[in-house]
């Protein structure tokens, strides 16, 4: 895959393209995928392209740091691995939201990026006041000689998945029907720090890492997980939070790998929550806080059979 951040040095002779700011990379995201990867098998020579913004185009109007399933790196991470030939990443600001949606199409989707077909959710909006529909896309298409497939909506419990609602259940702690609709497991990705190694004290050593400022993350506590390590999977528990029994203050990711004794320090890690086991809360002592601990590793292995 190639990494394209600036579009306007860019040029291809024919493409399939998909647009939108695909965050979470959910199932319905990946129905889009799949039309590439259709037209891919047919025309060898068709390259394919994934348009998509860094930030939204609330966040650029309204000037707030809004919060996301997947940040930019994990996004990346995860079209590297699809096989897609081209990610274009908007830098998204004001001066680019201004641009009409003909002028879009004509110099970016034509000009730019020689489009033989696009393909977007039945949601999708773009340019100056969100005046392109897919409407007009399809219309549009046909003069600028391309095809536009508007991909249906992708239903979990007789709702559509889309990314709100996926990001409102991941901030309820209900990590199985966010993951169900992800269609992948939500995951927080960090390079493992030095802590306070009082877990390696009680005999539950732990590797930790810090958020991204930018991750949504469901309330603090105590959660099933996994740890990939490279392409290693690894079962494990999870401490999200502050740790008030040791009283921290910054929130964490803190996770005991089962059955793991490797040196993780300065090492990428990915740590996928599957289910919340309880709310994390203040014990009296450090004995209380090892019970517990202890509780919550055996509780975590009969859930996955470990």
């Amino acid at each position: 895959m190639i990494l394209i951040e600036n579009i306007n040095n860019f040029n291809i002779k024919k493409s399939v393209v998909a647009l939108g700011k695909f965050d979470g990379i959910h199932l319905g995201h990946q129905a889009i995928f799949k039309e590439l990867e259709k037209e891919k098998n047919r025309e060898k020579e068709t390259k394919t392209v994934v348009i998509t913004f860094s930030v939204s185009p609330e966040a650029v109007l309204s000037d707030k740091k809004l919060k996301y399933i997947m940040t930019d790196k994990e996004k990346r991470n995860y079209f590297e691995q699809s096989g897609i030939d081209y990610l274009i990443d908007i830098k998204l600001d004001k001066e680019f939201l201004n641009i009409s949606a003909q002028d879009f199409v004509e110099k970016y989707l034509s000009e730019k990026l020689g489009a033989v077909k696009v393909v977007c959710g039945q949601n999708f909006r773009f340019g100056r006041n969100r005046q392109g529909t897919t409407d007009f896309l399809c219309s549009i298409g046909k003069k600028f000689g391309f095809e536009t497939k508007i991909v249906d909506y992708v239903t979990i419990e007789k709702k559509e998945i889309s990314s709100t609602r996926i990001r409102t259940e991941i901030l309820k702690g209900n990590l199985e029907l966010a993951n169900k609709m992800l269609g992948h497991k939500y995951s927080i990705t960090g390079i493992v720090e030095h802590g306070r190694e009082l877990g390696r004290t009680l005999c539950f050593p732990t590797v930790n890492i810090q958020p991204p400022e930018e991750k949504i993350l469901p309330p603090n506590g105590v959660y099933i997980s996994e740890c990939v390590i490279l392409k290693e999977i690894r079962a494990g528990v999870t401490n999200l939070g502050i740790k008030p029994t040791v009283g921290g203050e910054k929130i964490g990711v803190e996770t005991n790998i089962f059955d793991y004794s490797g040196n993780l320090y300065g090492r990428e890690v990915t740590i996928r929550l599957l289910k919340f086991l309880r709310e994390e809360k203040k014990f009296g002592s450090i004995h209380e806080l090892k019970k517990q601990i202890e509780k919550d590793i055996l509780c975590a292995k009969k859930e996955i059979r470990y």
